[in-house]
């Protein structure tokens, strides 16, 4: 009796190639694949459908990107098949890889590796392992069996790993990060979309291809709480990213200060409302102290987006993180621990 069908992968798009046309009056809603026969050769989206794709070489830049300023140097990429999005992974996160070694004039190297088949878990773990043993620092790892041969790899040697289209690190430790796709948040979009409209409307038989390039980004700026902008601590690591980005690709960046240390709710405002009225349409907020003007500034700004750095869903206080905002939070535990065992190890 279900009116919409979700689904998701090549896989079902394959088999939603016939099922959509058998069964007319079900809607379908399919993510990472548009309806296509089993080789390929023939795409047919019916009116019923809407397809949600997403641009993996953003995720992948950034994923680059971090690795290379967390002093990482020698990469790998494993990739379990060729498809488009998985080397839409590759080919941002060699994008990402290249800016950063640029911006810390470093030389940065990468291994590349599409298996062919997502079920070759020990083949995976053995070129892995080798990589590791040459030096190879950090691998992504793409697709599950990909993920988990390089995971086991990875455990015991120092070196980590890098996770894809879902949020891995709490599968292992190994996991430094995941270059992810915001799902859970798009299917309640797309979901919302269709049932309040009574259908698909101008969607239905297209595809939605979702990323920052979606939203032309006008101007950067970055919104501080306490400190300096060379503080050598967060605000200057935030600072450095969004200085660095803006020069690699022509966007104009800037940074905002509050008047003094105890700034308050109303303080943090005005800076945001100063950095959008000044023409940014992205804005980097620094600090769990702007979990309040968040959740402000996100209803205020609709069209601007919003990251969260070191900032959750229970700062912001909303039930849940507002659909232009993005926030990035850290394991300090983990970081914790290696100070700890490094100060025993030192003899104290």
């Amino acid at each position: 009796g279900a009116v919409m069908v979700v689904c998701c992968g090549d896989e079902m798009a394959a088999a939603l190639y016939n099922i959509q046309n058998n069964y007319p009056s079900v809607s379908y809603l399919c993510f990472d694949g548009e309806p296509h026969t089993e080789d390929y050769t023939a795409y047919e989206t019916a009116s019923n459908t809407h397809c949600v794709m997403f641009s993996e070489e953003q995720a992948g830049y950034l994923a680059g990107y971090a690795a290379v300023m967390d002093g990482k140097t020698s990469l790998g990429f494993v990739g379990d098949e060729a498809m488009p999005g998985t080397v839409r992974y590759c080919n941002g996160f060699l994008q990402g890889i290249d800016a950063a070694a640029q911006s810390q004039g470093v030389q940065a190297g990468l291994e590349v590796w599409y298996v062919g088949t997502d079920d070759a878990v020990d083949v995976v773990a053995q070129r892995a392992s080798e990589w590791y043993e040459s030096g190879v620092q950090a691998i992504m790892a793409v697709g599950e069996g990909t993920l988990q041969g390089c995971i086991t790899a990875a455990q015991g040697t120092g070196a980590m790993v890098i996770g894809a289209d879902w949020d891995s690190t709490s599968v292992d430790s190994v996991v430094l990060t995941s270059a992810m796709k915001n799902y859970s948040l798009t299917v309640q979009h797309e979901l919302y979309d269709y049932f309040s409209t009574g259908g698909w409307g101008g969607e239905g038989g297209l595809s939605t291809r979702l990323g920052a390039a979606t939203s032309e980004i006008t101007g950067i700026a970055q919104v501080c709480d306490v400190g300096t902008i060379d503080d050598e601590s967060f605000n200057q690591g935030c600072w450095t990213a969004v200085e660095a980005y803006g020069e690699a690709n022509g966007i104009n960046v800037e940074y905002y200060l509050p008047p003094s240390d105890d700034a308050n709710d109303e303080d943090r405002q005005t800076l945001i409302r100063n950095a959008v009225n000044d023409g940014a349409n992205t804005v980097v907020c620094v600090g769990f102290l702007y979990g309040p003007s968040l959740a402000w500034a996100a209803t205020e700004y609709p069209d601007v987006h919003f990251i969260a750095v070191d900032i959750t869903q229970g700062d912001i206080g909303t039930e849940t993180i507002p659909e232009n905002v993005y926030c990035i939070t850290y394991k300090e535990e983990q970081a914790g621990y290696l100070a700890g065992y490094a100060a025993v190890k030192d003899g104290f």
